[in-house]
């Protein structure tokens, strides 16, 4: 195995996270979708605990980007994502975080 014993300061900031494409036909273009943070997946393990529909919307809000990696909506924009997103795109997308993050029934299999 290749490379250095890091050290404390290796741990200091967020790296880079990977996204991925989701087309969105019927809109006519593509989201990038982000994988999460340590952080953010223990939030969302908790959240699904209590309530698997706003978990499901909160993850989107937080993983949805721009080519950039910046997030294109707040917290507060989660009901109005919901309302927003038919049924095939809100399947493309929970599907394509929940694999980007090693989630789902993929992970159940393994």
């Amino acid at each position: 195995m290749a490379g250095v014993a890091l050290s404390r300061e290796a741990f200091h900031g967020l790296q880079d996270l990977r996204r991925e494409k989701v087309e969105l036909p019927q809109r006519g273009g593509y989201v990038f979708v982000r994988e999460m943070c340590a952080d953010e997946i223990l939030d969302f393990a908790d959240r699904m605990k209590s309530d698997q529909r706003t978990a499901t919307t909160w993850l989107m809000v937080r993983s949805i980007v721009d080519e950039s990696g910046n997030r294109m909506f707040s917290d507060d924009e989660s009901d109005m994502l919901s309302t927003s997103l038919n049924r095939e795109e809100f399947m493309d997308i929970q599907a394509r975080l929940l694999s980007l993050n090693g989630l789902g029934e993929e992970t159940e299999k393994k």
